[in-house]
Order: structure tokens, then C-alpha cells, then sequence
């Protein structure tokens, strides 16, 4: 089965500047440092289309960073965020850092589903003016993007398989019946991945998977198809790959065989005798199609009646103290994570600018009542800063 895993990472925040306005009859203008711009994000958008997946996309995917701050208060340019396209046949599976793997679906209220955000830009001087600073020295820079892993797989979705020896036509078959543009060539092994084409003629629509003979999970395939097609040279035939396929499909009723070396036998129910590029084979094998497909005249069902409860909302944490084994405090949370990586700590300025948002916050009121006293450790975003209550 088609199988891509993709390491993700969304792109960093720019930098805000340290600036000070020096022009022409202003001499002393005050702070003009820009914002860095926002690092661009990754998204993925479900289409509700069966095809093949992109081959553009690579292993590695990487969104812009934002710019840099400019002087006179000019903002960084955002990163480009990233979009990368899910058909519906194909299941996508994420795995973040400390979390389990988990499905992502398409939510009905959007459009994209954001897998990756981008880093948040950092303030310019600008920002941190307060009536007893009027000459910020310091800076923030921006934030980290996020990384992460996420599984593309092919669902087992289709109607009907083709499957059989090799070099007997099956892509011809597939590029003959719904009109796509699959690789064909005169050699073994021209089909490395599933082939996927859209049949369709009245009220009848189905998918078409053409199955590589050497794909490992092709019996899932098998099992979850409505019809299989078995493409070989002879009907006796001795490939393992027609024999095991012939195993897996004998409880299927809707089994075509196509037999391209061999006189028409009329002796032989649910077989089609000729080349799979022929017009006979194609006709007489949509005619079989349709001796299956059992096609009442349907009507959409009415929406029914839906009763819906307002779900509970939970307030969410500002950020969680915890105690390790050696008993050194750690705090984890949005604000306090945002500002202890991304303000230089060794600058006093930025220090206590730090220190001044974390009791408007709470933090410090929080940890005091924990017994942490001034000058104690407490671990933030992966550093040790010594407390200022």
C-alpha cells in the first residue's frame, strides 16, 4: 500500500530590533523597532476527490521564516504558509513530540486543517515602552516552529482491482476503461505504486485500482473491492501471484477473469478471452460490471430530525507547575514558554520585563504559595532561571 511519511516543520518567527529614531530635526525620536514576521504555517486540505497523490511532495517539508523587524517600526515580512493536498482515498496520521499517533480527519467547518504553526514574530523595542521605561534596550525574538511527523496511507477504497501476471496489460486495461495516463512500458515491474482511475457511465461511478504484483498489502485491497479483475496469459495459469489472488478471491461472486493467450472458451462463466487494449475486451467487461451492480432507482434520503446539547466549556490552564523527582519546579504553559525563549535573559532590562509579565500572570503568586522564594530555580521552556518573586 502507498505509504509517505513527512517530517513537518513550520516556520520560525523574524526577529524584533532594537532601534532608536535619529533623523533630522529629531534628534531624539525615541524606540522605532519593528516586529518580526509570523513563520508560516503547514496545512493540509482534504478534497473530496479519488486520485493519486501529489508526487511533488517530499519527505521533508519546510515553511519560510518570517523577516527580521526594520527600523522606523516597520514589521517583518510573514512567512508563506504551506498547503499539502489529501485526496479522500488516502488517511493521514500525525505524530507530535510526547503524544501518541493519531488520524486526522476533515472537520466540516473547515477548509484546512492546520498540522504545524508557525512561530509567533518577535517585538520590536516599540512594544515594551511603559511610562517608567521610555527607552526600551531590548528586543524579543521570534519563536520556533513546530515539528512533526505525519503518515499519508492509501485507503483500500476501491470498487474494483485489477490484478494478475505481469506484463499481460492490467494498465493498459486501466488507461482503456477510464481514460487516465498510467505509466505503461514493455518491461516487469513498470507499476511500483497503485494506479487509480473513475469509471464512469450513467448512474454507474466506480474506482478503479491497478495493483502492483509486488505491493505487500494488496489482499487488503482484495478484500475491501466489489469486483476483482485477474488479468493472465492462460486460464491454467501457473503464477503464484494468480493463485494466491484466485485463493483470496474464492468467496468473491464478482470475479472477471480476462485471458489474453487463449481461444474463446464459452464453457467458462465470468471470462473474457482477447487482448486488454481491444475494444471487445473493454465492452464485454463494463457489460459484466453491470450484470453485478444491481442500480435501483435511489432517492435522497431526507435529513432527519437532530437533537444537539451545548457542550460544556472548560476553562484552559494559563500554565501547569509540576515537581520532579529531585524536586526542581518546572513550569509549563503558553505565555511563560513564549517569553522565557524567546527574551535574552542575560539582558536586565528584558529580565525584568520577563519577571513583570509573569505576576501579571499569576506565575509568581502561584509559586510563591509552592515555597519558592526568591533566587530558587525554576525550570522554564528548558532553561534554569533564578527567580524573582
Amino acid at each position: 500500500m502507498k505509504k509517505l511519511t513527512i517530517k513537518v516543520r513550520s516556520g520560525k518567527g523574524g526577529n524584533g530590533i532594537v532601534s532608536l529614531k535619529r533623523s533630522f530635526k529629531v534628534p531624539l525620536g525615541g524606540p522605532d523597532g519593528g516586529n518580526g514576521g509570523a513563520g508560516g504555517s503547514v496545512y493540509l486540505e482534504f478534497i473530496d476527490k479519488t486520485q493519486d497523490l501529489d508526487k511533488k511532495i517530499k519527505n521533508h517539508i519546510i515553511a519560510d521564516s518570517g523577516k527580521d523587524g526594520e527600523p522606523n517600526n516597520k514589521n517583518g515580512k510573514a512567512g508563506k504558509d504551506i498547503v499539502i493536498t489529501v485526496p479522500k482515498n488516502y488517511k493521514v496520521y500525525i505524530v507530535k513530540e510526547g503524544e501518541e499517533e493519531k488520524e486526522i480527519t476533515k472537520q466540516p467547518s473547515q477548509l484546512k486543517t492546520k498540522i504545524a504553526k508557525g512561530g509567533q514574530g518577535g517585538w520590536g523595542n516599540k512594544k515594551f515602552v511603559l511610562p517608567t521605561r521610555r527607552t526600551p534596550r531590548f528586543s524579543q525574538n521570534g519563536q520556533d516552529g513546530e515539528e512533526t511527523t505525519i503518515t499519508i496511507l492509501q485507503k483500500p477504497t476501491s470498487n474494483v482491482v485489477i490484478v494478475g501476471e505481469e506484463n499481460t496489460g492490467k494498465t493498459t486495461l486501466l488507461n482503456k476503461l477510464t481514460g487516465t495516463s498510467a505509466k505503461v512500458a514493455g518491461y516487469v515491474g513498470t507499476t511500483q505504486s497503485v494506479n487509480l482511475g473513475v469509471y464512469e457511465k450513467g448512474k454507474v461511478l466506480l474506482t478503479v485500482a491497478d495493483i502492483p504484483n509486488k505491493m505487500e498489502d494488496y489482499a487488503e485491497f482484495i478484500e475491501e473491492s466489489f469486483i476483482v479483475v485477474v488479468v493472465s496469459e492462460f486460464f491454467s495459469s501457473k503464477n503464484i501471484f494468480v493463485k494466491k489472488t484466485t485463493e483470496l478471491t474464492e468467496n468473491k461472486k464478482n470475479l472477471i477473469r480476462i485471458v489474453t493467450k487463449e481461444k474463446n472458451d464459452n464453457s467458462k462463466i465470468n471470462t473474457i478471452f482477447g487482448q486488454t487494449d481491444s475494444v471487445d475486451t473493454i465492452d464485454s467487461l463494463v457489460e459484466s460490471f453491470l450484470g453485478f451492480l444491481d442500480i435501483p432507482k435511489t432517492k435522497q434520503p431526507k435529513d432527519s430530525l437532530m437533537f444537539s446539547t451545548k457542550k460544556p466549556v472548560f476553562k484552559k490552564r494559563k500554565y501547569l507547575i509540576s515537581i520532579d523527582d529531585e524536586g526542581r519546579r518546572h513550569v509549563s504553559g503558553g505565555t511563560p514558554n513564549l517569553f522565557a525563549s524567546t527574551l535574552d535573559l542575560s539582558n536586565s532590562e528584558a529580565r525584568y520585563e520577563f519577571f513583570r509579565r509573569m505576576r501579571l500572570l499569576g506565575l509568581s503568586r502561584d509559586l510563591s504559595k509552592k515555597g519558592i522564594k526568591d533566587d530558587d530555580l525554576v525550570c522554564v521552556a528548558g532553561k534554569e532561571i533564578r527567580w524573582r518573586l
